[in-house]
């Protein structure tokens, strides 16, 4: 399993689309799966055509209105990949407000 938060949310769904012999799984938390700002936006949601990852469990506030959609885009695509098996299933969660790690 590997998990990270915004950008961390993102390589955490990348090293395991990459890398499935090392990772079972993947926790995006706010995942910045609009990366990069530019002519290839949501780059990540393209490269995940080719083939299913892993199992995915994405989390998005319902206030991260600039996440909310490419996050969306990227579980569609997660759902197209490849054939229906555990490998290639995603699910996710909105939490009210921000996702946020609680505190100590």
């Amino acid at each position: 399993m590997i998990a990270g938060q915004s950008f961390g949310g993102l390589a955490a769904v990348h090293a395991a689309h990459r890398r499935p012999d090392r990772f079972a799984a993947a926790l995006s938390q706010s995942g910045s799966f609009w990366w990069p700002n530019g002519p290839e936006p949501e780059w990540l949601t393209g490269e995940l055509s080719r083939d299913a990852p892993p199992r995915v469990h994405l989390q998005v506030g319902t206030l991260e209105w600039a996440l909310r959609g490419p996050t969306a885009r990227l579980r569609e695509r997660l759902g197209e990949a490849g054939p229906s098996t555990p490998s290639s299933r995603a699910a996710t969660t909105a939490t009210a407000g921000a996702t946020s790690w609680p505190r100590a």
